[in-house]
């Protein structure tokens, strides 16, 4: 558990970046694909020689799971600025600056594809497509809570603050999200997952919440939003009772701030 974890820490006054020279070994400026209950505090990445900036994904028997990653920035990747693949699980992003990732708008900020991940009181800036990606595989159950999600989509015409296209009960509470490419997006197979909480602005035509019809159960309470709701006729949206079946438990406080 963590009262036993493996600590990779910065050590002295200044801050500690970690930049990997050109060639096939930066692939990934960091790559993960065994261990758990491993935390890395203070580790920078400028990642302007590799594909993506962090990786955690299968290596084999050996799945990585409850790794931490935490106060640092990741930066300049050529693709992903964290990728979460196949396997691995129950990860955290916590206090990260993401910024200024990728080339293409299938570049983003963070790109997840497994369960039971957080990403928290995190700023995700200027990546060239999405700020935050729930896409292919399970990202079922996963959490992104009080982060600030902005000005994202600088490669193109393409780019949600964040984009919720698989799993289940996925909750997105107590952010900022603001001009972007659209704000927040469910679609595809997300089924019973939540916006909560939080403060949603983008004056973009895909709006700043859009819930296509093959999303079901999408739940939207406590939000302040500017700009437009945009919700395909179909769709099954609950806007104060959670959807049958959802894992997720009304609450009677009042929102926590954005950040």
């Amino acid at each position: 558990d963590w009262a036993g974890a493996t600590r990779i820490i910065a050590a002295g006054d200044g801050p500690v970046w970690l930049e990997p020279p050109s060639g096939p070994a930066s692939y990934h400026a960091i790559l993960i694909t065994s261990g758990a209950y491993v935390e890395f505090s203070g580790i920078n990445v400028d990642a302007h020689n590799s594909v993506d900036g962090l990786k955690i994904t299968s290596g084999g028997a050996n799945l990585p799971h409850h790794i931490r990653f935490a106060d640092a920035e990741i930066k300049n990747a050529q693709g992903q600025g964290v990728l979460v693949t196949q396997g691995s699980s129950h990860h955290e992003f916590v206090r990260l600056k993401v910024h200024d990732n990728g080339t293409t708008d299938f570049h983003h900020g963070l790109y997840v594809s497994t369960p039971d991940n957080v990403v928290g009181h995190c700023e995700v800036w200027q990546n060239a497509g999405w700020g935050v990606h729930f896409y292919g595989g399970d990202p079922s159950r996963c959490k992104v809570h009080h982060s600030f999600i902005r000005d994202n989509a600088r490669a193109g015409a393409r780019g949600y603050g964040i984009g919720v296209y698989t799993g289940a009960d996925i909750r997105i509470e107590h952010n900022e999200v603001k001009n972007n490419h659209g704000g927040i997006t469910f679609r595809y197979g997300a089924n019973r997952s939540i916006a909560r909480g939080n403060l949603i602005e983008d004056y973009d035509f895909r709006g700043a919440v859009y819930v296509a019809k093959t999303a079901f159960g999408t739940w939207l309470p406590h939000n302040h939003i500017k700009g437009a709701i945009i919700v395909e006729p179909g769709a099954k949206v609950f806007w104060r009772k959670p959807p049958p079946g959802s894992a997720i438990r009304p609450t009677s406080r009042p929102p926590s701030p954005w950040r």
